[in-house]
């Protein structure tokens, strides 16, 4: 599986997007940004698992390493957050790394969506975004 050619695009394009991240919001708390490791490592795990969808719970930079996984692979993600603003800020990288038509957001709090399908099938792979503090 080779994810070099959207992998370099997305790292080339990574600063400056990073200092329009910067723009947004007036928030004087900033979650810690992914590692570049951790982003290489999380495409190219989403990627291996070779799924058709993958439900990530919450979004953010690793929303990015999971749409470059996507892209790769010809799957979509569905990235599930309560927060409609920083699906925004997300679907913005999205849209200028021409990544937005692999990822779907809902906006709902991730508990809700999950026990609304309880019982359901859904052949994906599960990736949680870590807490920010």
């Amino acid at each position: 599986m080779e994810l070099t050619n959207s992998w370099l695009a997305f790292w080339l394009q990574r600063r400056v997007l990073l200092e329009k991240r910067l723009s947004f919001g007036k928030s004087k708390r900033r979650p810690p940004l992914l590692e570049p490791a951790s982003a290489e490592f999380i495409a190219a795990l989403a990627a291996g698992i070779n799924s058709h969808h993958t439900l990530q719970v919450g979004c953010g930079l690793s929303t990015v390493a999971l749409a470059v996984a996507a892209q790769t692979t010809g799957s979509c993600v569905l990235s599930v957050h309560h927060e409609k603003d920083k699906q925004k800020i997300v679907q913005y990288f999205l849209k200028e790394l021409g990544l937005l038509e692999f990822v779907e957001f809902i906006t709902e709090d991730s508990a809700s969506f999950i026990a609304h399908r309880e019982g359901k099938v859904l052949p994906i792979a599960l990736y949680m975004t870590p807490v920010q503090m």
